[in-house]
This record gives structure tokens, sequence and C-alpha cells, in this order.
């Protein structure tokens, strides 16, 4: 095979990949705030698109792709790979199927100890991740936790979230494992992150159902997405994944 073609003149050399004849899809899989760009640049270039979470970073920019998709006529899909997991599939399916009957609540995360890769000068390009911490208080990623739920739930296919609500923790993690493990003179020293440790959110739908959603990537904790759902005929919740269904089950 021959070497693939770089494109590594400029942050907005990725037009000129955008704009091949010979390209029938564009992955954008770059820092979060260039996912916008580079997705409407391969939509207007009749392009399809997959965008890494989150596939955009504001409301506006999230209805502009739909709007340029729909203009288009070209597929812009979020890639959240935390939908296809074995029991995330499984779940969906049996949701489907009714077996957890009237659904009530569900719940998803991303709980994921990333304290050493986000200050590791090897493993992202750049500190732009640990930036975000910087930034912005609440959920900095509900797309592991929200997007399962969402699809046992058909949210935005019959049902619709119409409230959030949201408490967030101090943010002291980071600046301890800093403490304890980066050299003094670091460019990290100079940062200040003001993102919760751990973020909690409720989600009310339409249908009078509760979603709960968690974030946590700055404490020592194991992974964890929750992605746990109950309804009046039975529960599933995962990590570990444990099931309760009417009749089968043991009263404990």
């Amino acid at each position: 095979h021959p070497a693939p073609a770089l494109y590594v003149n400029g942050e907005e050399d990725y037009a000129n990949l955008c704009a091949r004849a010979d390209l029938d899809f564009v992955y954008v899989a770059t820092p979060w705030e260039s996912h916008l760009a580079i997705a409407r640049s391969a939509l207007l270039n009749g392009k399809h698109v997959g965008v890494e979470c989150p596939a955009a970073m504001t409301n506006d920019e999230l209805w502009e792709l739909v709007d340029l998709s729909e203009r288009t006529r070209r597929h812009c899909m979020q890639l959240a790979n935390c939908c296809y997991g074995r029991n995330e599939m499984r779940v969906l399916r049996m949701a489907h199927a009714g077996r957890f009957g009237e659904l009530l609540h569900g719940a998803g995360a991303y709980h994921h100890d990333l304290r050493a890769l986000l200050f590791s000068s090897a493993y992202y390009e750049g500190p732009w991740r640990r930036l975000w911490h910087t930034r912005l208080r609440g959920d900095l990623y509900p797309n592991h936790g929200f997007g399962p739920v969402a699809n046992y739930m058909d949210v935005n296919r019959g049902d619709r979230a119409v409230s959030i609500s949201s408490l967030g923790t101090p943010a002291l993690a980071l600046a301890e494992y800093r403490k304890e493990h980066v050299p003094p003179g670091d460019p990290s020293w100079k940062e200040t992150y003001v993102g919760s440790d751990r973020t909690v959110s409720l989600i009310r739908t339409a249908r009078g159902r509760v979603i709960r959603l968690e974030h946590d990537v700055s404490t020592p904790h194991p992974y964890s997405r929750v992605n746990s759902l109950g309804g009046t005929r039975g529960v599933f919740e995962d990590y570990p994944p444990r099931i309760y269904l009417e009749p089968d089950h043991e009263n404990d």
C-alpha cells in the first residue's frame, strides 16, 4: 500500500483533504475544538462524516451540523462507541422487546481515572484535554453515559429530554495529583482547575422518566459507565453486570 497522504501545513490544511474528489467519508478524531470546523468542511465538500465525541462544543454548533447534514444530504454521525458495547446492545434489544416493562429510569456515566494520561506528555497531542478542566464546570463528556440510555428510552424517537439539573463537587483532585507527581516548572503549574471532580446530573424526559448521569475523570476509582435501566418488570445494572426481571428472580 502507498504511504498515507499527510496534511500538516497549518491548522486549516484539513480543508485540502476534505476537497479531495476521491474520498467519500471523513473521520474526525482531533481535539474537541476542531471537530465542528472539520465536519463542516467535509459536509460542504459532499463527504459523509464520522465525528468522535463530542461532535461539537455548543448547542448552536450541534444544530449547525444537523442543518448542514440535512442541507447537503450527507450523513454526519457522532461515533459514540459506548452505545455499541455488548451489554448495551443486549439491554437495547431487551428494552425494545418489553422485557423491562414500562421504562422508568436509567443511569449512565463516564468514570475513568485519567489523571496520569491528562498529565502525560506523550499520550495526548499537547495539553488540550486537560485544559478543558480550566475552562468549564459540568459534565465534560456526557456521551458515554447518556448515549446508551437515550437509545433504550428512544429519546428523540418518541421521547425527549425536557430538563436537566447538575451538581458538582469542588475541583481538588487534579491539583493534588499534580503536587504529588508533576515536577516544579512544568507548564501545568500555571493552570487553575475549575471543573468539578465529580458531576451528577438528573434529566427528566417528556414521558416522566428520569436519567442520572455522572462524570469523573479526576479521582482514583475503577472504570465504570454504570449503564443501568429500570422499568415496571425489572432492572439491569452493569459494572458488574446483574439483572433482576419478573418473574425469574430471587427475593434478596
